[in-house]
């Protein structure tokens, strides 16, 4: 169901976004870059297996770790987001998660 699919990537996508939690943060995008190929990965993992829809990978799912979404004032914060869109079937419309990364001592 989509309920299942849609917790089961939230589950992952929180596993994949531990390990990044602390890391300094480059001016380069190298962790910016790293952190939404692990994502892509894990999402091109489920489109192989049939679970997202789509005639090709870019139609089945997408992950924006841009500056559109991790802007200079967050990221001086130790905020790391990605938005992740996905069609979990011919019958759904895209689907956008936002996953946000915030240190513990970070007030939300």
């Amino acid at each position: 169901s989509h309920a299942r699919l849609r917790m089961a990537l939230v589950d992952a996508f929180q596993k994949i976004a531990e390990p990044y939690m602390f890391q300094q943060i480059d001016g380069q995008g190298i962790l910016l870059a790293s952190f939404g190929v692990a994502l892509s990965a894990e999402l091109m993992t489920l489109y192989t297996v049939g679970a997202l829809y789509g005639a090709t990978a870019a139609d089945a799912f997408s992950v924006n770790v841009g500056a559109s979404v991790n802007t200079v004032a967050k990221l001086a914060q130790g905020i790391l987001s990605a938005a992740i869109s996905v069609h979990m079937s011919p019958f759904t419309q895209e689907v956008t998660l936002v996953l946000t990364s915030v240190p513990l001592t970070q007030v939300l």
